[in-house]
Order: structure tokens, then sequence, then C-alpha cells
């Protein structure tokens, strides 16, 4: 994996909290897995899953939306707590898929290898702009399941736990795939917005980028404002003179250049 710049990495840690649906969706899976195990196996590490879980949700999402508002800041988020938070999640639910697996049941090895295989592959699209942290909760997902199907009494589960590695060795490949694709086309968005902002041939800031840092201004200054803040005010000036003196400029280039080269 190749250095990216700092611009391309900020962009690429903003997707790892856009995404509220995917763990919206991992609670529901692990609700509906948990409360099976605790049915079927009527033991009562099933229910101790169910409240760690919960109250992860809670404190993810809430981290989510407050990386979100620094965003908007331009503000550093909790972004660390939030994959540490992520990472004991995976770890806790990979526990859970043993217990599962480990129960002898054959039902729950069956939903619990389902749960595994769906948060593998969700990890490699959601968490492709973070390969390192995603190969971490793609491990700590898969091991405990991995284990618990070579040990499990369960008929034809070992065959499972030795096929596992090279599913989940597969799903890496395709996440540092995503990886690449995600980098490139956040530096080609970044390349064709440096194009649309800045002078060709200068490389000095446009009108375009005079307009958006202008609203951009407005807007931070406007709610204080309209609060009793203080007022603001924005003084447009049109000069002509600096049209004159840079068509003057680029005519007296023009003659010069037709002076040293005068059979070009």
């Amino acid at each position: 994996m190749r250095a990216e710049p700092e611009a391309v990495r900020a962009r690429l840690l903003d997707t790892t909290f856009d995404r509220k649906f995917a763990v919206l969706f991992g609670t529901i899976s692990v609700l509906v897995l948990a409360v099976s195990a605790a049915i079927i196996t009527g033991d009562r590490w099933p229910y101790a899953w169910i409240a760690a879980d919960l109250i992860l949700f809670a404190v993810r999402f809430l981290l989510m939306r407050e990386c979100e508002q620094a965003r908007k800041r331009r503000a550093k988020g909790p972004l660390a707590v939030l994959m540490a938070a992520g990472g004991v999640w995976s770890v806790i639910f990979g526990l859970g898929c043993y217990g599962c697996v480990a129960s002898g049941h054959m039902a729950l090895a069956v939903l619990a290898g389902l749960n595994v295989a769906g948060v593998v592959g969700v990890v490699s699209s959601r968490n492709a702009a973070t390969p390192r942290y995603a190969i971490f909760v793609m491990l700590a997902v898969s091991l405990p399941y991995l284990v618990g199907a070579l040990f499990s009494p369960a008929s034809g589960m070992s065959i499972v736990g030795i096929q596992m590695p090279f599913y989940v060795a597969g799903v890496i490949v395709v996440l540092l795939q995503n990886h690449a694709i995600n980098a490139r086309m956040i530096r080609a968005e970044l390349d064709n917005r440096d194009l649309a902002i800045k002078d060709a041939l200068t490389g000095l800031p446009n009108r375009i980028f005079l307009q958006e840092k202008l609203r951009e201004m407005c807007g931070e200054l406007a709610a204080p404002a309209a609060n009793g803040g203080r007022p603001f005010a924005v003084l447009s000036m049109d000069s002509t003179a600096s049209s004159t003196l840079m068509t003057a400029s680029a005519t007296r280039s023009a003659t010069c250049c037709c002076a040293r080269w005068p059979n070009d």
C-alpha cells in the first residue's frame, strides 16, 4: 500500500463514519443470532452478548454523529475512539459466534457462519479506507469461529473450519483492491477540483475559489450574527485597472517572445 497524501487520507477516513446502516444491520443480525442462541441453548451468555452489543451500538452511533459534527466544524473528531469501539464489537462478535458453533447445534453453527461471512464481506467494502484495521476486524470475527468449527462436535464442521482461512484470505485481497480503487478515485476528484478552482498557468486561486470561500465564510458568520453576535459586511469592488495591467503585461510578454524567436 502506497503512502497517500494528507488530503487523500482525510477523505478516506471520512468514509468510516458515513455508513450508519451497516452498523444498524450488524446489531440487528447479532440480536437475531443471540436470541436464537438463548432459546436453543438455554444458557445465559447470549443475554450478556445482547447487552454488550446494544451498549456498543449506542456508543458507536453517538461517536459517528460526533465525528460528523466535527467534520462540519473542520475539527478533529473522536475517530480513534470510534475505531476502538468497532474493534471491541468485533472481538465480542467473534466470541459470540464461537459460543454458537461450539454449542454443537447445527442451526446455530449455520447462523453464526452466515453472520461471520456477512461481516467479513461488509468490512471489505465499508472499511476499505483503513485496510489494516479492516484486516484486524476480519480476523477478530473469523478466528474464533474457525477454532470453534475445528473442534465442534457437530458433524462436518471441521471441513468448514479448514475452508475458512481461504475465504478470509480471498476477501482480504478484495479489500486491498477496494482500497486502491477508492484512493485512486479520491485522488482524481481532488485533482479535478484543483483544476476547477486554480489557474492552470499560475496555480493561483480563481473566481470560483473566491466565491466558495465567501459563501463558506458568510455561512460561518451568519449564524452568530443572527443570534445577536457581532455583525459583518461584505465589500465588493469591481476594478478594471487590474484587467488593464494584465492585458499590458501579456502583450509585453508576447512581444518579447516574438523578438527572441522571430522565426516561430
